[in-house]
């Protein structure tokens, strides 16, 4: 009886501390989930404190950069008036890029960037870089030398606007923190491309996407983690570069400035940091080589320093870009005679924004073109004078009172007057899913604030038809509007293809903007079972969703949302 007891009693006394154990467990995970709700709120309100802010900064500065754009094409202006505007250029677009980069690295640490390579003419790639650093380097009283190490192919698949963002940081500190002697960049081959069998890429490609595939299982939201982003990256060129080599090119910047201690070189990739004492502190934020080793790394490399106080520094890091077969593709060099109008009948454009700056801006830009200009306040504005003017083209600011854009372009795209006419969104917000909404309203094409004249040019060509006209009395030639590059037989095959109805495109188009593989291949199986004309449509969308290529899944839907 006393053993018994005994054993009661300790029993007893072991249920008590589990009990005890227990509720200070659940006690643990309820403070745990306070502090994820409220790290999670607190992200939500930086990231809407961001957006507003980034909108606010974003509409002066479309006026600021929009007439100076417009005023740098008179040429009544002296050299002194010129330079001057060219300054006031120069400081307005500083101040864009501050606030870019205050974005970027949000997105960054939300997981929320993304990549989109495309092909790039390398050589022309590198030599606007180049000139842009000799400019800068002539006014500074440096040196800028560049050294073509290797051969480099004409032409390879990159996100070009990341990379340039990442050399354009380099090559900023280098000439502001070096003000004797001078910076040289240098590019070519890290090591000698080797020529890969497609046996061999093959049996890799597949070996990828299984280690991706359970590293993806892994992953609740698929579009908002580096892992995904990798193994995105690792996917898609299998299929179509294998019979190409793939390059690992080093980009490498010297300096002779200030240098850095051995005991700083890994704070200069802190954001928010700047290293070195006050006297050689200069503009910025401090956020350029932070950003930049972010990028890289989503690039797969990282950026790597040496450097030595009051000597100088070495920056490089490694790509493997793979060459692609030059096409008809690749972005035509930028024109630098001035335009003076096109060619054919006059084209009406409908301005919508309810900042009078911003119309007065496109108005004077797009009128002395020899468009035909009406203006809208508001999204209710714009239905009553749309119907009226019936224009060829709209460009529609998404942020109005009344009636917002999105809401305007969805009732536009209701009249059949005016179902066909071309929209272009334009909006202060960078944000994709903002892109998004306009292209699901029924917007054509996105333009972020502040407009630059060339991209808008460029939309007004693609969409329109248009031959511009030069002031030495050339023209260019009428292109069709660019379209994902696919094959013949794909293309043929996408002619004849069944759509599903508009709801379900809508769905997908969606769950595509949120970057929800699985929910999309789960809608796709609903589609195949539901209709077998559908094949094609199913067959062809899986095909593009099991290679995570998100971009050309927008794109495919919206050529079949009727």
């Amino acid at each position: 009886l006393g053993v018994q007891l005994a054993i009661a009693i300790q029993q007893s006394t072991l249920f008590e501390q589990a009990q005890t154990e227990i509720a200070d467990r659940k006690q643990a995970e309820a403070a745990l989930q306070l502090a994820a709700l409220a790290a999670e709120s607190a992200n939500r309100a930086k990231s809407d404190f961001l957006a507003n802010m980034s909108h606010e900064l974003r509409t002066p500065l479309n006026g600021i950069l929009g007439y100076i754009q417009l005023l740098k094409t008179d040429r009544n202006l002296t050299a002194d008036q010129q330079e001057s505007l060219n300054s006031v250029h120069q400081c307005g677009n500083h101040l864009l890029t501050l606030i870019n980069d205050v974005l970027d690295i949000s997105k960054i640490e939300a997981s929320k960037m993304e990549l989109s390579p495309i092909e790039v003419h390398f050589p022309s790639f590198v030599k606007s870089i180049v000139d842009l650093f000799q400019m800068r380097s002539k006014q500074k009283g440096i040196a800028f030398n560049y050294e073509q190490v290797s051969a480099l192919p004409e032409a390879i698949s990159v996100d070009e606007k990341r990379l340039r963002q990442v050399l354009i940081n380099l090559l900023s500190n280098a000439v502001k923190f070096t003000n004797s002697g001078g910076v040289t960049f240098k590019v070519g081959y890290a090591e000698n491309p080797v020529e890969k069998s497609p046996k061999i890429n093959r049996k890799k490609s597949k070996l990828t996407a299984k280690v991706a595939h359970k590293k993806i299982n892994s992953i609740a939201n698929l579009d908002a983690t580096l892992a995904t982003q990798e193994a995105r990256e690792a996917i898609i060129p299998a299929a179509n570069k294998e019979q190409l080599p793939v390059a690992k090119i080093r980009f490498q910047i010297e300096d002779t400035g200030i240098g850095i201690g051995q005991d700083k070189l890994e704070e200069i990739f802190l954001p928010f940091h700047q290293v070195g004492d006050r006297n050689n502190f200069v503009e910025g934020t401090g956020l350029g080589l932070s950003i930049s080793q972010k990028l890289v790394k989503m690039m797969g490399s990282k950026i790597h320093v040496q450097s030595t106080s009051g000597k100088g520094s070495i920056f490089w890091f490694d790509l493997d870009l793979p060459a692609v077969a030059e096409s008809s593709q690749l972005p035509a060099p930028q024109e630098k005679r001035r335009l003076v109008g096109f060619s054919g009948r006059q084209r009406k454009v409908l301005v919508v924004d309810d900042n009078e700056v911003n119309r007065a801006i496109l108005n004077r830009m797009l009128s002395r073109l020899g468009f035909e200009i009406a203006q809208a306040t508001d999204g209710e504005d714009c239905l009553q004078k749309a119907q009226e003017f019936l224009p060829d083209l709209i460009l529609m600011d998404l942020l109005m009172p009344v009636m917002d854009g999105c809401e305007a372009t969805k009732l536009l795209r209701q009249l059949p007057e005016l179902k066909d006419a071309v929209i272009l969104a334009l909006s202060a917000s960078v944000y994709e899913t903002t892109r998004q909404e306009s292209i699901l309203a029924g917007c054509n094409d996105f333009l972020t604030k502040p407009i630059q004249t060339n991209e808008l040019l460029e939309l007004l060509r693609l969409h329109l038809r248009l031959e511009w006209i030069y002031e030495d009395g050339t023209k260019t030639k009428k292109r069709k509007a660019q379209t994902p590059q696919i094959s013949s037989e794909i293309a043929a095959a996408e002619l004849t293809m069944v759509s599903p109805s508009s709801e379900s495109v809508l769905v997908l188009l969606r769950l595509a903007a949120m970057g929800d593989i699985e929910a999309i291949l789960e809608e796709i199986a609903k589609l195949e079972h539901s209709d077998p004309k559908l094949a094609p449509f199913v067959d062809r969308l899986r095909q593009l969703t099991k290679g995570f290529q998100l971009k050309q899944i927008r794109d495919f839907l919206n050529q079949h949302l009727s």
